[in-house]
């Protein structure tokens, strides 16, 4: 299942504008970067937000037309962490920074009821004007 969908999640009361899946050794254990786009400029430049998860298995809801969902591993800064030293390695990214809002989301559930965690640290990274050289 190297090429299934990547559902839609919502923000900004639209679906994702950019998916990307990691493919593991079986459909229950992906990885899910999604994108959006936001009104928002920095310096002149696009600001993009995004969301990140590992799927660690399937579980039964009824919320689904068919019944069941991806169970996603509720340690999801383990991802955050990850997409920061992957894109950190190309050479593309120029400034790294973390921040924590003033009452960040620590505890929550997914839509389809899963349960997630974090300590409510914003990544933050801003892409460099051109690709590095070979």
């Amino acid at each position: 299942y190297r090429y299934s969908p990547v559902s839609s999640l919502y923000a900004f009361g639209r679906g994702q504008d950019f998916a990307l899946q990691r493919a593991r050794q079986t459909i229950n254990e992906r990885l899910h970067l999604r994108l959006w786009l936001t009104p928002l400029r920095f310096e002149g430049a696009p600001v993009w937000v995004g969301q990140i998860s590992r799927d660690i298995g399937v579980r039964f809801t009824p919320k689904t037309w068919n019944l069941t969902t991806h169970k996603i591993d509720p340690e999801i800064d383990l991802e955050r962490d990850y997409v920061e030293k992957t894109l950190a390695s190309t050479g593309l990214v120029s400034e790294i920074s973390h921040f924590v809002p003033d009452n960040p989301l620590k505890e929550a559930k997914t839509a389809t009821g899963g349960s997630f965690h974090s300590n409510g640290q914003v990544l933050v990274l801003k892409l460099a004007e051109s690709a590095p050289n070979p």
